[in-house]
């Protein structure tokens, strides 16, 4: 990684982003850059969980995997999950759609969804 994400998500936390700042990263997950005390940040990477089945399926189209994301990260955050877990269940939603050809009609439904992204 050249670091260019993390310096732009550094720098939108020095501009006043609350919290934290998600990057996504295509194939390589999510970076998650989080203020972690007056002065200081984390950095945490995260990827589909390794039990996605879908995992090995090669790539059709990554149109609308952003927007995936983003919304089952919404979803995942409101659920109660810490930023980690939902970014980590998001990045599998995301890799779900890039199997499937299309935008919206990727998206997999609630029931399509395999156990390890489910919610409990």
């Amino acid at each position: 990684m050249d670091g260019d994400e993390e310096a732009m998500a550094r720098s939108l936390l020095a501009k006043g982003v609350g919290t934290a700042v998600v990057v996504t990263l295509g194939s390589r997950g999510a970076m998650i850059v989080a203020k972690s005390g007056s002065d200081s940040t984390t950095v945490t990477l995260v990827d589909a969980p390794s039990e996605l089945p879908c995992r090995k399926d090669p790539v059709v189209d990554t149109i609308g995997a952003g927007d995936a994301f983003c919304g089952a990260l919404a979803t995942y955050l409101s659920s109660g999950l810490d930023l980690v877990e939902a970014s980590r269940m998001a990045c599998g939603v995301a890799s779900m759609t890039v199997r499937k050809q299309g935008a919206q009609t990727s998206y997999p439904t609630a029931s399509e969804l395999p156990d390890c992204l489910k919610l409990s």
